[in-house]
């Protein structure tokens, strides 16, 4: 297997953290990059892919089935540009 060399956003967590929503924002004052992204959750040591889309701009919600995780990567799967995330945060239902 290859190597996935898209661009990353990665972060672990201190303790493990329920998730029922993930929130994304580009630094818009630089344009809307990103034309297509996944979002993985680190669970029992293998990354689980939760949410896919397309844009995010200036903020993005995406809802997904609640679940605990050590971790939260945002992988650019396309973008017009060096994508510039500027929001990443994870909440445990609605923010």
């Amino acid at each position: 297997r290859g190597v996935d060399r898209s661009p990353a956003v990665v972060t672990t967590f201190r303790h493990r953290a329920r998730i029922g929503v993930v929130e994304l924002g580009e630094a818009i004052q630089n344009g809307q990059r990103v034309a297509a992204y996944g979002v993985d959750a680190l669970v029992g040591g293998s990354w689980r892919t939760i949410a896919t889309g397309t844009t995010i701009g200036h903020r993005k919600l995406d809802r997904v089935s609640p679940l605990a995780a050590d971790g939260i990567r945002v992988r650019i799967v396309s973008s017009l540009g060096a994508p510039q995330i500027a929001t990443l945060a994870v909440w445990p239902g609605r923010p």
